[in-house]
């Protein structure tokens, strides 16, 4: 009582694999959760969404974020509505500078793989847009290009400093050898940053829904967001928004 149906159903997969692995060691003749059902989603659940950005407090996000780690990831969000997994699985190749283009053809995610004894362990793995909308080549505007130009000639003096031991993946997002970085490491990167700069509190998701209503809220027209977005319609767009 009290948690949402995603919430519930979290724990109950977790509690599913706990008695899944009892029962190969022998501790347990069964696997009670295997006895129950998912829980279906109510209108009333509590919900992990924030209220969007609006333009002005966005502009006090990138003042803020101005020369750090943070800011390109930031820009991105914003200003190109790209979703977690497409940002930091952004190559340098996709980047077409002289034309002020993103080309969006990968994505980043997180994938739980169990071992024979048991053990659950996390690595990422790049994954193709699910949906052929989710291929699509958007336009950046100039400052964008200028954060990641910045951004580039920082990595290349990580790169130097690295030596031998940098990985080189043509990722405009990695860690500190030139490898992926873990999508799910953001969330807390951004709460920290939204807590120590008091600024509403937003999901990595929620910038999203940001970059789409600011755009409505310019004047924009719904099918260039739908485009952007990569959504399969201009009737799911008009549905969220």
């Amino acid at each position: 009582a009290g948690y949402s149906a995603a919430t519930v159903n979290q724990v109950r997969a977790q509690m599913s694999t706990i008695f899944a692995s009892a029962v190969r060691l022998d501790y347990v003749k069964a696997n009670p959760v295997s006895r129950t059902s998912r829980v279906k989603s109510l209108p009333t659940d509590p919900t992990r969404r924030r209220p969007p950005w609006d333009a002005e407090t966005c502009r006090h996000a990138l003042n803020f974020a101005h020369n750090t780690d943070l800011e390109l990831f930031l820009v991105l969000a914003i200003y190109t509505g790209m979703r977690r997994g497409e940002i930091l699985g952004l190559h340098w190749s996709s980047i077409d500078f002289e034309h002020g283009t993103l080309m969006i053809e990968s994505s980043l995610v997180e994938v739980a793989e169990r071992s024979l004894d048991g053990i659950s362990r996390t690595r990422v793995q790049m994954h193709p847009p699910k949906t052929q909308s989710g291929f699509r080549r958007i336009s950046v505007f100039k400052p964008v290009l200028d954060v990641l130009q910045r951004h580039r000639l920082m990595q290349d003096v990580e790169r130097l400093a690295q030596g031998d031991s940098w990985l080189e993946h043509d990722l405009v997002f990695t860690n500190r050898n030139g490898g992926p970085v873990f999508p799910s490491n953001w969330y807390k990167r951004l709460r920290k940053f939204t807590q120590t700069h008091n600024l509403p509190e937003i999901r990595v998701h929620d910038l999203r829904h940001s970059f789409a209503q600011n755009v409505l809220a310019a004047g924009g027209q719904l099918a260039e967001i739908t485009q952007a977005l990569g959504h399969s319609s201009l009737e799911v767009t008009k549905n969220l928004y």
